[in-house]
């Protein structure tokens, strides 16, 4: 899993005294890069940065990682697969490691469940990247589960370290190796439900 350049600018402008990363990820920006914007002093062997130090440069003072399979030894081991009760923390960040979930509906139930009310997720996940993981994902998606559940949304594709805008609703084409950006605020503590059907535009609550 990493995040990118344009996904990192993203989690630094959210509030993250309590973070919870899904996988230790890879920081995909060279550490001198990283070092002008955040006060960043660990760099791994290869010269990339760090990710529990860069959250940390962001603020965050209480990081946690968990993942259904342990790639790092600072993540917890938690399988999304299933209902989990995770706790929760003010910012959630899934760098893709749901679209590497069978049973995706529940894992997304997992981390909206583990958002504190006010709290925010991130996810960065694949659009037009076959074969890169067991789902790619529509932007309605993560549109109709956290709008129906009346959390704020934004979307974004994100290609070439660049952001543009993602339609939540309208059909499009899109070119290979696309990624959506998401972020949802959670605004209340109400029991988390599946989407039942695509709402009308004019019911969709948007990130405030």
């Amino acid at each position: 899993m990493e995040l990118r350049a344009a996904t990192l600018d993203v989690i630094a402008s959210l509030p993250k005294d309590d973070l919870l990363c899904l996988s230790y990820p890879k920081i995909n920006l060279p550490a001198e890069a990283v070092k002008e914007a955040f006060p960043v002093t660990q760099a791994n062997p290869d010269g990339s940065v760090d990710a529990q130090d860069l959250f940390k440069a962001m603020g965050a003072k209480n990081i946690r990682f968990i993942n259904h399979e342990r790639e790092h030894a600072l993540e917890g081991l938690v399988n999304l697969n299933g209902v989990v009760d995770i706790e929760q923390a003010d910012l959630v960040i899934d760098p893709g490691v749901t679209a590497n979930c069978f049973n995706v509906g529940q894992a997304l139930m997992n981390v909206a469940g583990a958002v504190k009310r006010g709290g925010h997720v991130v996810h960065c996940l694949p659009v037009s990247r076959v074969n890169y993981a067991f789902w790619n994902f529509s932007p309605r998606v993560l549109w109709d589960f956290y709008s129906q559940n009346g959390w704020g949304v934004a979307l974004w594709f994100e290609k070439d370290e660049e952001l543009f805008e993602c339609p939540a609703t309208k059909p499009i084409r899109i070119s290979p190796g696309t990624s959506i950006v998401c972020i949802a605020k959670r605004n209340t503590d109400s029991v988390l439900y599946f989407p039942s059907r695509p709402p009308d535009a004019d019911a969709i609550v948007i990130l405030r």
